[in-house]
């Protein structure tokens, strides 16, 4: 069989006003610079066997189709955050917008080239969570993984609205720990799921679809932090060993970290996260041409974002 050639694979993203309807305003895409969208059908099968049927099942009963995949990007515009955190509020300027993660999840439509004639249509989707990461050399980039309550194969090209802005990149961002930018963080990665599960309950009458879940529901939310740091002093080896902070202590210190990306006054994006402690601490003695990298894992309470848009 031939490869495709000349397909220009293209997706565009938008919000639906409720669970059951198609976006009508697509064009959110434009808020990140798209690397990939990947998606999966997810058949669940009970093979039944049946008394004098042998050794061999005898038939093959298909349940919930389950729908779900992900996406990457670098981020150019702070509101795509609202995806998997739910609607922003006007922060009233600077910042323009803040997001908070007891804000309950939208539903998104999501198309996606499948050939030359073909796209596939995702509705009712809700995004998880995301991982955030950037690291010296690189990009904020972002990757989200979602669940859709419905997947349709329809006729057609898709034609996004791609960002023509550069991305955030890795000297625009600054980290502060205790609010305090003591090290140098070489990298880090923020990890955020709502632990999102599709469901479908039993109808009050037959459902013409009947292998398709009915919602998505959001259970608790989860927040970790990884970084890998070039110490210069033991600020966040304190943090991490407890309270008084020489020794392993009691209690661990609750830590505020802010991470704030700047790309010119008017574009800003400031993740904090809050009531953060330290999970685990790994350092070492080197060589004294290597530099003296270690690598710290927190977890978090809260999590709230700051955006600040041309």
């Amino acid at each position: 069989m031939a490869r495709y050639v000349g397909i220009i694979d293209d997706a565009k993203i938008g919000v639906q006003a409720d669970k059951d309807t198609e976006s009508v305003a697509y064009g959110e895409e434009i808020y990140l610079d798209l690397i990939s969208i990947e998606w999966t059908v997810d058949n669940e099968m009970e093979a039944r066997a049946t008394v004098g049927g042998g050794v061999k099942y005898n038939t093959l009963i298909p349940k919930t189709a389950k729908v779900s995949g992900s996406l990457k990007g670098r981020i150019v515009d702070g509101r795509a955050l609202a995806w998997p955190l739910g609607t922003l509020a006007a922060g009233g300027g600077p910042p323009d917008w803040v997001a908070s993660i007891d804000t309950a999840l939208d539903y998104y439509s999501i198309q996606v080239q499948l050939s030359a004639t073909e796209y596939a249509k995702l509705l009712g989707v809700k995004f998880d969570g995301f991982s955030i990461t950037c690291s010296i050399g690189g990009a904020l980039e972002i990757s989200m993984d979602f669940k859709a309550l419905e997947f349709i194969i329809a006729t057609g090209a898709v034609s996004g609205t791609h960002p023509t802005e550069l991305p955030f990149e890795y000297y625009h961002g600054v980290v502060a720990w205790d609010l305090v930018t003591t090290d140098i963080i070489n990298d880090f990665t923020i990890n955020f799921t709502r632990n999102t599960e599709a469901k479908r309950g039993i109808e009050t009458s037959i459902a013409t679809e009947k292998r398709l879940a009915t919602e998505i529901i959001e259970k608790m939310a989860e927040i970790s932090l990884d970084m890998t740091v070039a110490v210069q002093d033991t600020v966040i080896v304190r943090d991490a060993l407890g309270e008084p902070g020489a020794d392993i202590g009691d209690t661990i210190a609750s830590i505020a970290c802010e991470i704030t990306f700047t790309r010119d006054a008017t574009n800003i994006l400031i993740f904090n996260l809050s009531d953060c402690k330290m999970k685990s601490v790994g350092g070492g003695v080197f060589e004294e041409t290597d530099e003296r990298t270690w690598s710290f894992s927190g977890q978090a309470l809260d999590l709230d974002l700051e955006i600040s848009v041309t």
